[in-house]
């Protein structure tokens, strides 16, 4: 009867849920071995209802979702403010965020801003020279540029920088001969007549005292100026220079013959302008050894400045120079350390 407790038959026949595999089961077995089958009595009722109730909480427990915080709709991704009492709140702690990065930023770029950099590139135009200049100075930054011959003649103009770059045309007068032209620039605070504007002296500072970095040069009154670093170019072309320069070499060689009045009758290379032969005159026969030494330091070292400035030697080659009589006898040789040995 209903009221009749559990047997042992009854407890083997029931196999309760698998709680790991969500499973459970009647023994076809024990239901062959039983005529019947008897019920639980209140006691056992009171227990198998609890088991029921605990399964199917778990069952429902693994079937529903864990709650996210950021939850996806069909076409934006929003953030879950269901659970905020207040969504001003949010707005302004995001305004807040949005604030501090705006700042970090702004700061990095003021950073980079007074690291001042600046590179030069020339080239050369029909009648001109280009000068380029690249450089982080924000827009409004006034350069100080120029281009100076051999002479030293100079062309000047005061520019001001935009997304960046620096860029002007000079155009070069009929009278500046052809040779190396030298492009310089700067980027100055202490010039009267072309003042920074307001928006660069908040940045750098009225003297430019807030720049950094290894182009910038202090001044004398504790600011700093930003120094381009030059650049040499040949104008018009290498290979018209080149021509040039040979001219001029053969040229100042001819002109110092003729100045030693007749003493000095020939100089020319033995195999490269590293080694210099001088032919002399027999007046040196007749002069006195200190004077001879004199004469041959004297020419010697005109010689090799010559030679170096029209640059047939390389800077760390060595330049000797032998002097002999017209019949090729050896008169005055170089020594190690410095001045002359007379041979006759």
């Amino acid at each position: 009867g209903i009221a009749g407790s559990f047997t042992h038959e009854v407890e083997e026949s029931f196999y309760w849920p698998d709680v790991a595999g969500l499973s459970g089961r009647v023994s076809p077995e024990s239901l062959a071995g039983c005529s019947r089958i008897k019920w639980p009595g209140q006691t056992g009722i009171r227990i198998l209802i609890a088991l029921i109730i605990s399964f199917t909480s778990f069952v429902v427990g693994i079937a529903l979702p864990s709650p996210s915080p950021i939850e996806s709709s069909e076409n934006n991704d929003r953030i879950n403010t269901d659970n905020l009492n207040n969504r001003q709140d949010v707005e302004s702690a995001l305004k807040d965020v949005r604030s501090v990065s705006e700042n970090m930023d702004s700061a990095s770029n003021i950073k980079e801003i007074l690291n001042f950099t600046g590179t030069m590139t020339l080239n050369t135009g029909e009648n001109s020279v280009i000068m380029t200049i690249e450089s982080n100075v924000p827009d409004g930054g006034i350069f100080e540029i120029g281009l100076v011959n051999g002479d030293f003649d100079i062309l000047s103009d005061f520019v001001e920088i935009k997304d960046g770059k620096v860029e002007k045309e000079f155009i070069i007068p009929p009278e500046w001969e052809i040779g190396y032209y030298t492009g310089i620039a700067a980027f100055r605070f202490n010039l009267e007549d072309h003042p920074q504007p307001e928006n660069i002296r908040n940045i750098y500072g009225e003297k430019g005292e807030k720049m950094t970095g290894g182009q910038a040069v202090e001044t004398f009154d504790g600011g700093h100026f930003g120094d381009v670093e030059s650049v040499t170019i040949a104008y018009p072309s290498e290979a018209a220079v080149q021509e040039r320069i040979n001219e001029i070499f053969i040229s100042t060689l001819k002109e110092l013959i003729k100045s030693s009045n007749g003493v000095i009758k020939k100089i020319e290379p033995d195999g490269t302008w590293q080694i210099v032969l001088v032919t002399v005159s027999d007046s040196w026969y007749y002069s006195m050894d200190h004077e001879k030494e004199r004469f041959a330091e004297t020419v010697g070292g005109a010689i090799e400045t010559i030679i170096r400035n029209a640059g047939k030697v390389n800077e760390n080659q060595s330049v000797s120079v032998y002097f002999y009589d017209s019949y090729g006898k050896e008169l005055a040789t170089p020594k190690f350390w410095g001045g002359y040995n007379i041979k006759r």
